[in-house]
């Protein structure tokens, strides 16, 4: 009989659920008994136990999803008339964003620190409507 992958069988018999576990740069076996020495049993147990694996890996990402959203949530908040993406940006040190954009130094202390209100402009364009387009209300778009 072929034993599925996350199946191990002991010398003695005794099905084994196989767990591997990352801890760095290195990947480690954990083997948890099924204490059956029944395949069919063992196969029952092992989906179980892998359903269950499932749903905690899947709360755990929801978990640090939601952590990632209400740190960005405090960033905003901190300035809410300012703009989230020079906010990031001032969290970053200088001179790694200066060797990531490819720029010089001055150039991004001059991005982060200048920036203000006074250098945005606001741009509204309205297109002409086009003959015989109608939307759902049977107005021309």
């Amino acid at each position: 009989m072929k034993l599925a992958s996350h199946l191990a069988k002991s010398r003695h018999g005794v099905f084994y659920f196989r767990l591997s576990v990352r801890e760095g740069s290195a990947t480690r076996e954990k083997r948890v008994s099924l204490r059956t020495t029944n395949p069919q049993e063992a196969r029952l147990k092992a989906a179980c136990l892998s359903g269950i694996m499932a749903v905690h890996k899947q709360e755990q990402q929801r978990a640090m999803g939601e952590a990632r959203f209400n740190a960005a949530q405090g960033i905003a908040a901190q300035d809410p008339d300012g703009n989230l993406l020079l906010n990031l940006l001032r969290r970053v040190d200088p001179e790694r964003l200066a060797e990531l954009a490819g720029r010089p130094l001055s150039e991004v202390n001059e991005l982060l620190n200048g920036a203000s209100e006074t250098d945005v402009r606001r741009l509204d364009i309205e297109l002409p409507a086009r003959k015989g387009c109608r939307n759902s209300e049977g107005t021309a778009l």
